[in-house]
């Protein structure tokens, strides 16, 4: 895989994505724990740490490759939304976000340690969430 993409994410949205870019890539799920919180992380900080630590988990692995390594988060009131573990934290998380106006923040990096390059960042996205 060397001088390959390899996309660091179990996400199918980013998978998919990335194929309609027309982009030819591999898969190489990281093992680094989502839910590792840092207490007084700003949720783009949390996002972009993450993203990194994806990233360079697969880029030990691969060091000749580009590896791309991404988190999102959903947060409002500037606290994250985890992911809900049962049917019915999600349905009490669509119930506080109903009518509401949430963010959406997506951490990206980018390396290849043979070269000693990268690039990390973030995105963010206002959503309101019609009344439910």
């Amino acid at each position: 895989m060397a001088g390959r993409l390899i996309l660091a994410s179990k996400s199918p949205r980013r998978y998919e994505l990335l194929k309609q870019m027309g982009l030819h890539f591999d898969v190489v799920h990281s093992s680094v724990e989502e839910e590792n919180f840092v207490r007084y992380e700003s949720p783009r900080d949390h996002v972009i740490r993450l993203s990194e630590e994806k990233a360079g988990d697969v880029g030990r692995t691969y060091p000749d490759s580009w590896v791309l390594g991404a988190d999102t988060v959903v947060y409002m009131n500037g606290a994250i939304l985890g992911k809900p573990k049962t049917r019915e934290e999600a349905l009490g998380m669509l119930r506080q976000l109903s009518g509401q106006e949430h963010s959406v923040l997506t951490g990206f990096s980018v390396l290849n340690a043979s070269k000693g390059k990268g690039e990390r960042g973030a995105v963010e996205t206002a959503v309101k969430v019609k009344s439910l």
